[in-house]
C-alpha cells in the first residue's frame, strides 16, 4: 500500500478543506450539525486518495474489524448520539476496512458554537497510541468558525500525544472561505498570482510551501 508521510496528509487535508469552504461553506451559513459539516468534509478527503482504491474514507465508523470501537472510560450507558459513551464514533477516519495496520488518519470536527472539545482531545490520544487498538498513524482536531466560515483552531495528534508547535496546523489554521486568496495573502504570495486549486500547485518557494515541507 502506497506510504503517507505526516506533511503529505496535511496536505491531503488542506485541499479537503480548501474544497469544502469553496464549495459547501453555506452549510456554515445555515448553522447545520457537526454530521453534515463532516460528511461533505469526507467526501472531499476520498477525492485526495484517489490514488489508492484500497483506502476509504468513512464518517462515524465503529468498528474494530468486526467488533465495536470502544475506548476504557468507565461503564456509561451508551448511546448512537453520546460522544461520552463507552462505545465510540470518531468522525472521519482514512483507514484500510477491516486492516489495523492501515489505520492511517483520524479527524474529529468541532464548530466553535459547539462544546465537549476535550472529549475529542481524549479520543484523539487514545486512537493513535502505541500499542493499543486502534494505533492511528495521525490525528488531527479542527476547529470551524462557523460566523467567520474560515478554519478557528487545528492541533495534531501522533504516538498518543498532542504535538504543539506543528507548521503543517498553523498552515491549516489559516483556511478560510476565500480560500486562495486567503492564503496567497498570508503566506507570501503576490496579491496577483493566480488562485490555486490546491497545495501542491502553489510555487515551490511560497512560504505556504516551506512550512508543509519542513514537517
Amino acid at each position: 500500500m502506497t506510504k503517507y508521510t505526516t506533511t503529505g496528509l496535511h496536505a491531503k487535508v488542506g485541499n479537503a478543506l480548501l474544497e469544502f469552504f469553496r464549495k459547501d461553506d453555506d452549510l456554515l451559513f445555515l448553522d447545520v450539525n457537526e454530521r453534515s459539516i463532516t460528511h461533505k468534509l469526507a467526501e472531499h478527503l476520498q477525492c485526495q486518495f484517489e490514488d489508492n482504491d484500497e483506502l476509504k474514507v468513512d464518517c462515524e465508523y465503529n468498528r474494530r474489524g468486526k467488533i465495536t470501537k470502544k475506548l476504557p472510560w468507565g461503564d456509561e450507558p451508551t448511546r448512537k448520539d453520546c460522544l461520552r459513551a463507552k462505545t465510540v464514533y470518531p468522525d472521519i477516519i482514512v483507514h484500510r476496512r477491516g486492516y489495523k495496520c492501515d489505520n492511517l488518519l483520524l479527524i474529529e470536527v468541532k464548530k466553535s458554537n459547539g462544546d465537549d472539545a476535550h472529549r475529542d482531545e481524549e479520543k484523539l490520544r487514545a486512537f493513535t497510541m502505541p500499542g493499543g487498538d486502534y494505533e492511528y498513524e495521525l490525528g488531527l482536531f479542527l476547529e470551524i468558525d462557523v460566523a467567520k466560515k474560515r478554519m478557528n483552531h487545528v492541533e495534531c495528534f501522533k504516538d498518543g500525544s498532542k504535538k504543539d508547535g506543528c507548521s503543517c496546523c498553523t498552515v491549516l489554521s489559516e483556511i478560510s472561505d476565500s480560500g486562495h486568496s486567503k492564503l496567497t495573502a498570508t503566506w507570501g504570495l503576490p496579491a496577483s498570482a493566480k488562485p490555486h486549486r490546491s497545495f501542491a500547485e502553489m510555487p515551490s518557494n511560497s512560504l505556504l510551501v516551506r512550512n508543509l515541507e519542513r514537517d
